[in-house]
């Protein structure tokens, strides 16, 4: 377990200096760090999730409750990709929150 908590950890300090090191620098001010933060995790879940949508077979939908399962991955992933692009217009990054 410890294994994964470290990789989460790069996971995100690389999804912090891809988006940081695309904007200007005073682009985030501290008070923004919390939403940048949570942005980041729900980028690393939302990537983990699609791995495991894509590790998916169709034939496990056959068994006893895969296509529950399917649909709970589907949801899980669809929640992670409102809760980034929330964030990301409230941290300004989208073409719709700068125009």
């Amino acid at each position: 377990m410890a294994q994964r908590g470290r990789k989460s950890a790069a996971s995100l300090a690389v999804e912090w200096r891809r988006i940081v090191g695309r904007m200007p620098g005073d682009w985030f001010p501290a008070e923004t760090h919390p939403l940048l933060v949570g942005l980041c995790r729900h980028i690393v879940m939302a990537r983990e999730l699609a791995g495991m949508l894509d590790g998916f077979r169709a034939e496990w939908c056959a068994e006893d409750g895969g296509l529950e399962r399917l649909d709970r991955l589907a949801k899980m992933q669809d929640r992670e990709h409102r809760a980034m692009s929330s964030l990301a217009t409230k941290l300004r990054l989208t073409n719709q929150s700068r125009y």
